[in-house]
C-alpha cells in the first residue's frame, strides 16, 4: 500500500545537515502518553499544487547522487519529486514531478526552461535563488521580473521558488505570492556551504522562515526545506504552518530506506503528539 508502511525501517536518513541550527531547537512537539488512536490510523495524505500525495514530503536527489533511486522511492511512496535536467530520462513517474533550474537560467528568457519542463513532461518548475551565493561568486541572479515572466510563460503550470542558501523572509514570500508564484520552499540558513566564512550563519532560520511565510503570505503553500533532516523536524514545520517538508537526504544512504525512515518518523511524531493527521498539526502542539 502506497505510503502506508508501519514497521520501523532499518535504514535511517542521517544527513550532513545534522549540526546545522534550524531554529527548531527552541521547540518540541507535545507528547501524549495515550495518543488516542492506533499508529496505522494516522492520516498523512495531502494535496500539494493540485496533486494528491500520500504524505506531505517533497524529495530530491542529494547532490552527487543519481536521480533514479529517489525517483523510484517517490513513486512507490506516492510523494513529490524535484529533479534537474535528467528528468526526461527517468522511468518512474511520481504523482508530482517538478523540474528545478538555477535562477540565472531565466536571465536570457524563459524559452530554455519551457522546453525543459515540456521535455520532462513535468507538472511544474522550481526556480532556485541564492542571492548571497550569487553575490559571492560575482554572478547575476534572477530578480522579480524574471520570476514573474516564468510564471506567465508556464501558466497554468505552477512555478515554485526555492531559497537555496540562506532562508526566505516572510516579506519575500508575500512578494513572490504577488508575482504569481504557486509555492515557496523557504529553505533556511545553513542550507548552503558558505564560500566566505563571514556568511556561514547568514540568513533566516528554517523555523523563522516557515513561521513568517505562513503568517505573511496566507494561502501560499510553504515548503520547509533547507537543512531539514528528519520526520520529526518535518512534523514540527508542519505544525508551524508549512504545507509540506523537503528533507535533505544523505547521498550515501539507500534511497528507499532513507525515505521510509522519514515517513515512519513523521507518522510516529504526529501520532505521539495526539494529532489524527498531518493536516491537523498546528502551533498549539509545540512547546
Amino acid at each position: 500500500m502506497v505510503g502506508a508502511q508501519l514497521e520501523a525501517p532499518e535504514t535511517t536518513a542521517v544527513t550532513a545537515a545534522a549540526a546545522v541550527a534550524t531554529g527548531l531547537e527552541a521547540h518540541r512537539l507535545a507528547h501524549r502518553a495515550l495518543p488516542g488512536r492506533d499508529l496505522a490510523d494516522v492520516e498523512l495524505a495531502t494535496l500539494l499544487l493540485g496533486a494528491e500525495l500520500a504524505a506531505p514530503l517533497v524529495l530530491a536527489a542529494p547532490p552527487g547522487a543519481p536521480a533514479a533511486p529517489i525517483a523510484r522511492a517517490a513513486t512507490e511512496q506516492g510523494l513529490a519529486l524535484v529533479v534537474r535536467e535528467d528528468a526526461a530520462r527517468l522511468h518512474d513517474r511520481p504523482p508530482l514531478l517538478l523540474v528545478s533550474v538555477p535562477g540565472h537560467a531565466l536571465l536570457d528568457g524563459t524559452g530554455q526552461v519551457e522546453r525543459l519542463v515540456a521535455l520532462a513532461g513535468a507538472d511544474g518548475l522550481v526556480v532556485e535563488i541564492d542571492p548571497i551565493g550569487d553575490a559571492l561568486a560575482s554572478r547575476r541572479g534572477a530578480v522579480a521580473e524574471h520570476l514573474a515572466a516564468a510564471c506567465a510563460a508556464l501558466a497554468p503550470l505552477p512555478v515554485v521558488v526555492r531559497e537555496a542558501g540562506s532562508g526566505m523572509d516572510g516579506a519575500d514570500a508575500r512578494a513572490l505570492q504577488g508575482l504569481g508564484v504557486a509555492a515557496v520552499d523557504v529553505g533556511g540558513a545553513g542550507a548552503r556551504r558558505a564560500d566566505d566564512p563571514a556568511f556561514a550563519g547568514w540568513g533566516v532560520t528554517l523555523a523563522e522562515a516557515v513561521t513568517e511565510g505562513a503568517l505573511m503570505a496566507p494561502g501560499l503553500p510553504i515548503i520547509a526545506g533547507g537543512p531539514l533532516r528528519d520526520g520529526v523536524q518535518a512534523a514540527m514545520c508542519l505544525a508551524l504552518g508549512a504545507s509540506a517538508a523537503a528533507p535533505r537526504l544523505d547521498a550515501d544512504a539507500d534511497a528507499a530506506g532513507a525515505v521510509a525512515a522519514v515517513l515512519h518518523q513523521l507518522r510516529v511524531a504526529i501520532w505521539a503528539c495526539g494529532a489524527p493527521s498531518a493536516a491537523a498539526l498546528h502551533p498549539g502542539l509545540l512547546r
